[in-house]
């Protein structure tokens, strides 16, 4: 008999989790799978090739103190929102630090199905760790973590002590996001391994499907992959592209992806009057044409626990700055498959430059990527193993 997978996430809107979750989802053995999502954003669905079933339960957006104040100032939902913010207010009060997200997840679908394993993919300190542990009945239940946990922060985060002690499992997707885990919650090393997310040079440069012109533009054309977003760091980029204009750099700087980012970055397009060199192209499904076109890649975030997109510009041979983040270095070797420099506007904007004015550095990056195997997917059998209880414990 097949054994039955839940898993829970958030959504499936264009995004990194988002997409590496389909991809192990697609790469699994023939279990019998359910998905539960608890907001209907459901864009990439489709891209999941097998059959599996769909559960939703939704869960007020409230996630953030000022998403509910914004609803009460918007008259959007009065009364949930009203209750929100008292019970934020209370909950620190009353030494009780969960009372708001359970008012939130009062709604949520108590399943009757007792599964095998429960998988909160999203995980950490969203909600949906929360509704795996109080709203789903499973025999095995395992939690990834796909951010950074900060040591300053660990008074604030270890409340969430009591809930990650329920999962049996804790896949962390990076050796530096495991270490960050582990340093705030050290009694969870036994049960918490790394399980990189799945990606393959091979799969990804087959998934490329040529395009004529894509940018319709013939000159130096940099690329940023990525959701809109203030960590993602979209915002350090006007400043940059208007400094490498009045250098005499002619360029255009493409952004793929969509966020809350976006009515803020406009603004500083019109302010900085570069509406020519910065093109906001929304999100698709597939950006493969794009890496595969584009001259030069940048990777602006300030924190990313994995970074598909680096590593997806890697598999195109693709020069790359990319800011020192928690595991950049992690993936990257400076000044051989690409330049690191610091989470600040003026270091990006020297290595940018610094690209433009060396073919020689350049060729040399391209030529270490050529040589360079990226290849995950034997990460997938860490999963099989807890799933069917053959795991090696020992962390």
């Amino acid at each position: 008999m097949q054994k039955k997978i839940i898993f829970v996430i958030r959504n499936l809107e264009v995004g990194g989790i988002e997409t590496s979750f389909i991809k192990l989802v697609n790469l699994l053995p023939l279990y019998d799978i359910t998905l539960l999502i608890t907001h209907k954003d459901t864009s990439l669905l489709n891209q999941i090739k097998r059959k599996i079933n769909v559960i939703y339960s939704p869960v007020e957006d409230y996630g953030l103190f000022s998403k509910a104040l914004k609803s009460l100032v918007r008259f959007k939902d009065v009364k949930n929102s009203i209750c929100y913010i008292i019970l934020r207010l209370l909950q620190g009060i009353m030494n009780k630090p969960f009372m708001a997200r359970e008012f939130v997840l009062r709604n949520a679908v108590d399943l009757e199905e007792v599964y095998d394993t429960a998988i909160v993919y999203d995980g950490g300190m969203r909600n949906t760790t929360l509704l795996t542990v109080n709203h789903i009945k499973a025999r095995k239940k395992i939690m990834w973590v796909h951010e950074e946990y900060k040591i300053k922060d660990r008074k604030k985060l270890r409340v969430y002590l009591k809930y990650f002690l329920k999962f049996d499992k804790i896949f962390c997707v990076s050796r530096f996001a495991k270490d960050s885990f582990i340093g705030v919650f050290p009694e969870l090393y036994p049960r918490t391994d790394i399980l990189y997310n799945l990606i393959s040079k091979e799969v990804i440069r087959s998934c490329y499907v040529p395009q004529e012109n894509i940018f319709n533009y013939n000159g130096i054309k940099l690329l940023s992959v990525g959701r809109l977003h203030l960590l993602k760091g979209q915002m350090l980029l006007p400043y940059v592209i208007d400094k490498l204009k009045k250098d005499g750099y002619v360029f255009k700087w493409y952004l793929v992806g969509d966020g809350p980012l976006r009515p803020e970055l406009e603004k500083l397009i019109k302010k900085y009057g570069i509406e020519e060199e910065l093109i906001l192209l929304g999100n698709k499904i597939n950006p493969y044409p794009y890496f595969h076109d584009c001259d030069f890649y940048v990777q602006p975030s300030f924190t990313e626990g994995f970074c598909i997109t680096l590593l997806e510009a890697m598999c195109f041979n693709k020069p790359i700055v990319t800011a020192d983040f928690l595991t950049a270095r992690e993936f990257v070797v400076n000044n051989e498959t690409g330049i690191i420099v610091d989470c600040d506007s003026e270091s990006i904007y020297r290595g940018i430059k610094g690209l433009m004015d060396s073919r020689e550095t350049t060729a040399r990056l391209i030529e270490n990527l050529k040589q360079m195997e990226i290849n995950t997917y034997s990460e997938i059998d860490k999963l099989v193993n807890v799933i069917e209880g053959l795991e090696e414990h020992g962390g």
